[in-house]
């Protein structure tokens, strides 16, 4: 949403909820409004989420697996579970230092040997 959020829909839920009537920009029912409360979250988005994984300064080999989620994770999991076979990605076997993955998982991720 970025800018679209801020400059469009963020002003008209203000609009509409201080007064139900307007003319040239200007209430006409001033103070007619509905009680309310408005909340909204930025979310990070992918690209944010890769420039922000920090690798403390060594050469290490990151995988970074993005999926769709579906709500089930049974389902999720055997989804990533396939596809690391049909890649032939081994969390255990030294291929890469670190494995980001998002939502939850069966994969032994963010796993660093001492």
């Amino acid at each position: 949403m970025g800018d679209h959020f801020d400059t469009v829909m963020m002003p008209r839920v203000q609009k509409v909820v201080y007064s139900p009537d307007w003319k040239d920009g200007k209430p006409t029912a001033a103070g007619k409004g509905i009680p309310h409360c408005f909340k909204y979250l930025r979310l990070e988005s992918y690209e944010d989420a890769l420039n922000n994984l920090q690798v403390d300064g060594t050469k290490e080999r990151v995988l970074v697996v993005w999926r769709t989620l579906t709500g089930d994770s049974e389902k999720d999991n055997a989804v990533l579970n396939a596809f690391l076979q049909h890649k032939d990605i081994n969390a255990l076997n030294g291929e890469c230092d670190v494995i980001y993955v998002n939502g939850s998982n069966n994969v032994p991720n963010l796993r660093k040997d001492s």
